[in-house]
This record gives structure tokens, sequence and C-alpha cells, in this order.
């Protein structure tokens, strides 16, 4: 069988936030944006329109482990807007 044996790799806490902070300064220094924190923080924000759908078609949405990601989900869209307000000029 095919990849008996192996592990699968998991990502580690905060992968996908350090890798959209990564994008937004990359873009930053190549003179593509002004505001780099703001890309990074548009990029972290994991969208519950496409996640909600792929769990129901799934038949996970019900289960603990898709209502844990949802919850999570959830969590970081709303962590993505308080952090876009506080980096805002006018806060």
């Amino acid at each position: 069988m095919a990849g008996a044996g192996r592990t699968a790799r998991r990502p580690g806490p905060g992968r996908h936030g350090r890798t959209a902070a990564a994008v937004g300064w990359s873009l930053d220094l190549a003179g593509l944006v002004e505001s780099p924190l703001l890309v990074g923080i548009a990029l972290a924000a994991t969208s519950l329109g496409l996640l909600i759908p792929v769990l129901k078609d799934a038949g996970a949405a019900d289960r603990p482990a898709g209502q844990l990601v949802i919850g999570g989900a959830s969590a970081g869209e709303f962590c993505a807007v308080v952090l876009c307000r506080c980096s805002s000029p006018s806060a």
C-alpha cells in the first residue's frame, strides 16, 4: 500500500499566520503594497463561506471535530476584524 508506515506531518501552531505575515512583508519589500500588516491580516482570515460547505459535504459539520474547526475559524475571522480595526490609522 502506498504511503504505508509514513506518518502525516501536522502543521505547527500559527503556521498560516506566519506565512500570511511573510507574504505581506515580501509584497512591501517589493514595493507593491503600502500596508503589509493589512495584507497579512487579510490573508490570515479563514473564509467560513468556503469552510462550512466543505465540512457539510464531508458529513463532518455536526461531528465534534467539525464543530471545533468551525469554532476555530470563527475565532480567526473575529480576530482578523479586531486586528484590522486596531491597525487602522484612525484607531
